[in-house]
């Protein structure tokens, strides 16, 4: 709930995903790409922003993108499969397209 939250008030700063885990694994996945480490604080937050200079770092290079996209999925989730989520993980990608359908908010990405 924190992390949709977050996400919600802040989209420009927090990705839409739901799971503390799947956070975790993507920065274990792509932290390589960083060009200083950051600090661990304690808590989710480090975890938070780390994605967030992840994400300037492939955009610059790919454009805009999901974490949840068929191309990126498999690079950080090992149990993900032609961009599909298995039993265990979790994200806020359904709720995302809810929200956007229902709301039309610009700020959500479907």
């Amino acid at each position: 709930m924190r992390n949709a939250l977050l996400y919600l008030l802040h989209p420009d700063v927090f990705e839409p995903i739901g799971s503390s885990e799947d956070k975790r694994k993507i920065v274990t996945s792509f932290k390589h790409r960083l060009s200083e480490p950051i600090a661990d604080t304690g808590g989710s937050l480090p975890n938070d922003r780390a994605i967030h200079e992840i994400r300037k770092v492939l955009e610059r290079e790919h454009g805009r993108f999901d974490f949840f996209d068929e191309k990126f999925q498999p690079l950080w989730n090992s149990g993900a499969q032609n961009g599909t989520t298995f039993p265990g993980t979790t994200s806020l990608q359904p709720l995302n397209l809810i929200l956007s359908v229902s709301t039309n908010c610009p700020w959500i990405r479907p």
